[in-house]
């Protein structure tokens, strides 16, 4: 008998014979139910335990940090929005940004639910002792009356497109809620007119709407000046987040970067709230623009990109390029049984439930929807080699999830084509050919607004788009209006030409902005990851603190500028480097963990 249905076996017995209402009653039914959950899963008793000894680890090296000093200023609150399910050194990253904002004069309120009320301790810890419960009235299901409601409004909606545009006071919940029930189910398409989808997203819009009642009440109590969450496109953040902006309530987020030791900080408003968080804000791009493109800056963006491939890593723990190995050209042609007489175009699959609308528009759907059309027109152009790379974050967040069957990537292919021709390859997330080798043999890319759409333009690369949210419409990308168009260019893609050295240009400097003014590099923590085998533990990744006393987390150089930018500025993009002079920042200077990498500007 399997764990599930076990659990489900007891769980309606409980039910049937009243138990589990006299149990609620008591009081006693949460505490039961997690020494049940922990004896149904001998892991987590494991990974309860790591908790334990971190927790007692993170109070021990807070004992000096924990006060406050004065600050000349008026008083202002941040809500810290703490929803997720996230790991640990999540947590103690937002809880370091929150004391720098306490330390600025900006009192934080830490949010969370009240079956994460565990979280609390560490922020208390470190001096934050503030709190509230996004479900404040400890229901842990919709009400009736909005779950009939929900019905009503999935009523008016028929085709996926009518879903996504559904809304209510104002938010979003019809993208919110394909986004998350996309993620929760690991789908990158969902169907609103089968039965049973349509059944599920219902109970996520009506958890939508919940969370929007419950924003506006929170809202409603703390009335803050500002919010701070490191999520603004699934369930229950969207929803927090949207409620502010409407509000008039400036948003900041905190996402991780392409290095392992910053994050990346935007703040958002009504003017750019669908936006993506790794983007430059039109004042950064005029800047930008006008910068003077050096030598020096030149070598640094050769070298951060390539570091990028070298060290992959990120925050989330994600070790994108680990085991994969730098090829020359004629390796990965000979590898890919690519044509050397034909140019090469390379299709970069995304996580196709991951974040398909939280940032932009799309010309299709979704990214499934958007991966197998461009499949269909790459198996009708023989003119040149085409690649469909698979993400190499499908490895991680499948190990993350305990999902072990077939990529669905590639079953969304065979399912809508078949067999591919011998013109069309797959590179699977496991391959050992490291992603910075395509940049020599590829000679177009596309994609709908990942990070190589960024990268490429770089080295002349022309870049197809299918959707906004990045990088196009910056003048070096080759985008469409429509999805007719975009499949339009692919049916010639071979009569592209490269980028012109202006255009090429005007992508080094975006990108030079991106990648090495945008990041806020932290020095007053530091982040560890553990082996591929422990993704998805509570402490993977984690933070260790490297400040000592109150003195020195006060004047922290990376927590004081945070909180400067945060509390006294109107600026969405935190800018760690100003655009001005010739370049070669001190503190951008890089040694590349692999001497023998390549240069793809020689391509």
């Amino acid at each position: 008998m399997t764990t599930a249905v076990l659990d489900a076996g007891v769980k309606s017995l409980l039910a049937r014979s009243g138990a589990m209402r006299i149990l609620d009653r008591i009081g006693v039914k949460e505490p039961l139910g997690r020494l049940w959950r922990l004896a149904l899963n001998p892991r987590s008793v494991r990974e309860n335990v790591d908790l334990y000894f971190d927790y007692r680890d993170w109070r021990r090296r807070c004992r000096s940090l924990a006060g406050n000093v004065p600050f000349a200023g008026p008083a202002r609150r941040a809500l810290v929005a703490d929803l997720g399910v996230t790991p640990v050194g999540f947590m103690k990253a937002e809880a370091m940004l929150a004391k720098a904002l306490q330390l600025r004069g900006v009192a934080s309120t830490i949010v969370t639910q009240r079956s994460a009320a565990w979280k609390l301790r560490y922020f208390r810890a470190i001096g934050l002792d503030a709190f509230d419960y996004f479900d404040d009235d400890g229901k842990r299901e919709p009400s009736p009356a909005v779950s009939a409601e929900a019905v009503d409004l999935l009523g008016q909606a028929a085709t996926r497109a009518e879903v996504e545009a559904l809304e209510f006071r104002g938010v979003h919940i019809g993208r919110q809620t394909l986004n998350t029930l996309s993620m929760d189910l690991r789908r990158g398409r969902l169907d609103p007119t089968d039965p049973a989808t349509r059944e599920q997203i219902a109970r996520y819009l009506a958890r939508a709407m919940d969370a929007v009642n419950a924003s506006d009440r929170l809202l409603d109590r703390l009335r803050p000046d500002l919010l701070l969450l490191g999520e603004k496109g699934y369930l229950p953040f969207g929803p927090l987040f949207e409620t502010a902006i409407n509000r008039g309530i400036p948003a900041i987020t905190w996402n991780a970067s392409q290095r392992s030791d910053a994050l990346v900080l935007k703040r958002f408003s009504k003017s750019n709230s669908s936006g993506h968080y790794f983007t430059l804000s039109p004042e950064t791009w005029a800047a930008a623009r006008r910068m003077p493109w050096t030598g020096d800056r030149q070598r640094e963006l050769d070298e951060e990109i390539a570091r990028h491939y070298a060290e992959g890593i990120r925050f989330q723990g994600e070790p994108l390029q680990a085991g994969k190995n730098l090829k020359s050209p004629a390796e990965v042609t000979r590898l890919l049984g690519l044509d050397p007489s034909k140019k090469t175009a390379v299709v970069f699959s995304h996580v196709l439930w991951d974040g398909t609308l939280s940032y932009g528009s799309n010309l299709f759907h979704d990214y499934e929807e958007w991966l197998v059309q461009t499949v269909k027109a790459a198996c009708a152009n023989p003119g040149v080699n085409w690649v469909i790379k698979f993400h190499p974050a499908n490895l991680w967040k499948s190990r993350q999830t305990g999902h072990r069957g077939e990529l669905w990537d590639r079953v969304a292919i065979r399912q809508a084509i078949g067999a591919l021709p011998g013109h069309v390859k797959l590179m699977d997330p496991a391959t050992e050919i490291n992603t910075f080798s395509l940049f020599d043999v590829a000679d177009y890319c596309l994609t709908v607004r990942g990070t190589i759409g960024i990268e490429m333009p770089c080295y002349g690369i022309p870049v197809v788009t299918g959707g906004s949210g990045r990088c196009s419409g910056l003048g070096f990308t080759e985008d469409s209006s429509t999805a007719r168009e975009y499949l339009d260019k692919l049916a010639s893609i071979q009569a592209l030409p490269r980028l012109s050295p202006a255009r090429a240009e005007l992508a080094k400097k975006h990108a030079y902005a991106l990648f090495l003014g945008r990041p806020w590099r932290f020095s007053s923590f530091e982040v560890g990851y553990m082996p591929l085998s422990k993704a998805g533990h509570p402490l993977n990744p984690n933070v260790t603190l490297r400040v000592k006393s109150l003195a020195e987390l006060s004047s922290a150089p990376d927590l004081v500028a945070f909180a400067a930018w945060a509390a006294d500025s109107t600026d969405a993009d935190f800018m760690a480097l100003p655009l001005t002079g010739g370049g070669a920042a001190p503190h951008t200077r890089l040694t590349l963990p692999d001497a023998s990498m390549p240069d793809p500007s020689s391509s």
